[in-house]
């Protein structure tokens, strides 16, 4: 077995070739979008690179991020790892068997975790060396969610259940995965119907929902139901939350905020529309992308409505002045965050994996080669980040001999001159030149 593994490895080796190689900034590469039209909404390029995939029959099928890592999962099921800022690529694994489906990586700040077929395998974030492989007793219909001492994930016989993360280690090192799995499961909670999407974590709870119509809160440590909300109808997206409120998206064209604490409603609002995107929350606002392309921005602790944009597909990221979002047209558009007005527009192209990115302001790109690109605003060197800020990297103090002049701030902001509303697009046009040349 070892011997037809290593014999797959070398021949994807050299299948993939050039696709190893990475880029800095400046580098040219054919695809890539061209520096000086990006320069022209104040963007440009931190870092481009290729997954490791077999070219001749191998597509790149997730595109995952968290604070440090970027994960590229190619449709074979080799999962590569690149440093979320630098780009460098960390490590590349096949966990499991080639074409096994496998669903989104999923992360704690141990491992990344990838549920392929009916098994899960956890691999070391800074090796990728596989930890532990898991053999799961239900056939799974989600990626996990995982904290440090526990995972999570859903199936379609309407089960969730959590293990310990401890004890499934303890049982790998001592050689007894995967027949004594069922030691380190904490707990198995039933519903009527499949888990449609991964679990949420709040605090000690776990929230998840089922094609029933019913969202769950239960015990992280003992399964015991805290609540249990009902809607008129299935819920349509993947659940979101803000502080200790859920959001949801219905099929009834509702968008719905209960509290995590007592199962309330705290606010609802009707976009008309059915909603298949999880609702996107940054800092305080909750972005809502109904079906048929326009956009709602809303307060996320009242669900007061703030605007609607037009002509919007899907969501890339935020800045604390800035969104970047996907036209109807396949373009990236550039929105003011406060007002929702245009910035301008840029065409992806043959970037058709976009990642939604709430946790930091980065922007990250990928085709269906493999070829993955990450962008930023020219001013941010140092990304925001959304989710956990105590993690944010801290900007070098600039030493000056006026008491009244201020160092940028740990977020990277923008001076006057750099952060103009201004349409960037109505400077002169200018043709750019081929980087390739």
């Amino acid at each position: 077995m070892r011997s037809v593994l290593a014999g797959w490895l070398l021949l994807t080796m050299l299948l993939v070739g050039p696709a190893l190689a990475q880029g800095p900034a400046g580098s040219n590469h054919r695809g890539l979008i061209p520096e000086q039209e990006l320069n022209r909404l104040g963007l440009t390029r931190s870092w481009w690179g290729h997954a490791v995939m077999n070219r001749q029959r191998d597509k790149l099928s997730h595109l995952t991020a968290d604070e440090k890592l970027v994960v590229g999962q190619s449709s074979t099921g080799v999962v590569s790892a690149f440093d979320a800022e630098s780009g460098k690529l960390k490590w590349y694994k096949q966990p499991g068997t080639t074409d096994s489906p496998a669903y989104p990586a999923a992360y704690n700040d141990k491992y990344v975790f990838i549920i392929h077929g009916s098994r899960l395998s956890a691999l070391k974030r800074d090796t990728g060396v596989e930890a532990f492989t898991l053999g799961l007793p239900s056939q799974p219909s989600s990626s996990a969610i995982a904290d440090d001492k526990q995972i999570y994930f859903g199936c379609l016989d309407g089960s969730i259940f959590a293990y310990d993360l401890v004890k499934t280690e303890e049982l790998h090192r001592d050689g007894k995965l995967p027949e004594f799995a069922d030691v380190a499961l904490i707990w198995r909670y039933r519903t009527s119907r499949p888990i449609p999407d991964r679990p949420v974590l709040q605090g000690s709870q776990v929230v998840f929902s089922s094609l029933n119509g019913s969202v769950y809160a239960v015990s992280a440590l003992d399964r015991k139901l805290a609540f249990q909300f009902e809607t008129d109808a299935a819920l349509s997206a993947p659940m979101a939350r803000y502080k200790d409120l859920l959001i949801l998206a219905s099929e009834d064209f509702n968008v719905y905020a209960i509290d995590l604490s007592s199962g309330r409603l705290r606010w609802q609002f009707t976009t008309g529309l059915t909603i298949k995107q999880p609702p996107v929350v940054v800092g305080d606002d909750v972005y809502v992308l109904p079906e048929r392309g326009s956009m709602y921005k809303a307060n996320a602790r009242t669900g007061e409505r703030l605007w609607t944009r037009a002509g919007v597909k899907s969501f890339l990221s935020a800045s604390p002045k800035r969104l970047y979002v996907v036209d109807t047209r396949n373009n990236m558009l550039v929105l003011n965050r406060e007002t929702g007005d245009p910035l301008g527009t840029l065409p992806l192209n043959a970037f058709t994996q976009r990642l939604t990115n709430t946790v930091s302001d980065r922007i990250y790109l990928g085709t269906e080669s493999g070829f993955i690109c990450a962008l930023r605003e020219q001013s941010r060197e140092f990304p925001t980040l959304h989710q956990r800020p105590q993690m944010q990297p801290l900007s070098p103090t600039i030493s000056t001999d006026k008491p009244e002049a201020k160092a940028a701030d740990a977020e990277g902001e923008m001076n006057a001159e750099e952060s103009s509303d201004e349409d960037p697009a109505a400077e002169a046009e200018a043709t750019p030149e081929d980087e390739d040349q």
